[in-house]
């Protein structure tokens, strides 16, 4: 009976060792996938639009049910939120062109993600100065995809950062491969007590920086294996 509860704990152990190994194979193979995907395909950053928020606002301001008093404080908060839209993904833009080499990079709104995620590839990608640009065209075959936000989108308990994802727009989950770049919110709000005109800018560029060291690290681990097997 004691040999017998001995080879039911070995063959147990064994099982669970064959599991693991076969979940780690089937990361690292997912991973290499990943790698090929932002080589030859490049990376989409879709940009946040507030669409949804500054659309509603001009319906209200539509509606006629408001007075002067909170007309125009609304129509300046729908200015605002214009104005700081834009230099958010003005400095989004600028960090990625200034900090980010490893691949080409495209940019859209969150707005065309259907067209995206419907493998359309070109119509709704924008220039530098963020306006759609027709003649910019993303490459056949598999992409990486990233978007500002929260590791965990529905409910905000994630860290807030740049969080990649794959053509399907589905955030990453790989062990052996970024899945995002966390924003460090204390230097920011340090850098916002110093100068404000400027912290927002460093932030994203930090994260930027940050991303690019991680995903180097991970293409070259994953290039030195593909040649230790050769």
């Amino acid at each position: 009976m004691k040999r017998l509860l001995q080879l039911l704990i070995l063959l147990s152990t064994l099982f669970a060792t064959s599991a693991a190994a076969q979940r780690d194979t089937a990361a690292w193979l997912a991973a290499q996938t990943y790698a090929d995907a932002l080589k030859n395909g490049g990376l989409v950053v879709r940009l946040t639009s507030n669409h949804r928020k500054m659309q509603a606002m001009r319906a209200l301001l539509d509606t006629g049910a408001l007075n002067d008093q909170n007309r125009l404080r609304l129509r300046n908060e729908l200015e605002l939120t214009e104005v700081e839209t834009r230099r958010q993904n003005r400095e989004i833009m600028t960090a990625f062109r200034l900090k980010y080499n490893l691949s080409q990079v495209y940019f859209t709104y969150d707005t065309a993600s259907v067209y995206l995620a419907a493998g359309r590839r070109n119509g709704y990608f924008l220039n530098d100065s963020l306006l759609t640009d027709p003649s910019i065209q993303l490459q056949e075959g598999p992409f990486l995809s990233l978007r500002v936000g929260y590791a965990d989108a529905a409910n905000y308990s994630g860290a807030e950062g740049l969080i990649l994802g794959d053509a399907a727009l589905k955030d990453l989950r790989n062990r052996y491969f970024p899945t995002s770049a966390a924003f460090n919110n204390f230097v920011f709000f340090f850098n916002d007590w110093l100068n404000p005109s400027t912290a927002s800018q460093k932030r994203y560029l930090k994260a930027v920086e940050k991303l690019r060291i991680k995903l180097r690290e991970a293409l070259n681990n994953l290039t030195d294996s593909e040649d230790d097997d050769k």
